[in-house]
């Protein structure tokens, strides 16, 4: 898991992710998930939320 962040950088939580996609939330942390367990690496945030930089 990723704890650093460049400052070039920009993370999304889950739910900002959801809203700019249009997709549920728990959707983005489904395939975030399944990203994980394909070697991606996210930060994770408090109360364990996923932090997607791009």
């Amino acid at each position: 898991m990723r704890r650093d962040i460049q400052l070039n950088e920009r993370a999304f939580s889950s739910k900002e992710v959801a809203e700019d996609v249009g997709i549920a939330t728990p959707t983005v942390r489904k395939y975030g998930e399944i990203l994980e367990r394909n070697g991606y690496e996210f930060l994770k945030g408090w109360r364990s939320t996923y932090l997607c930089s791009i």
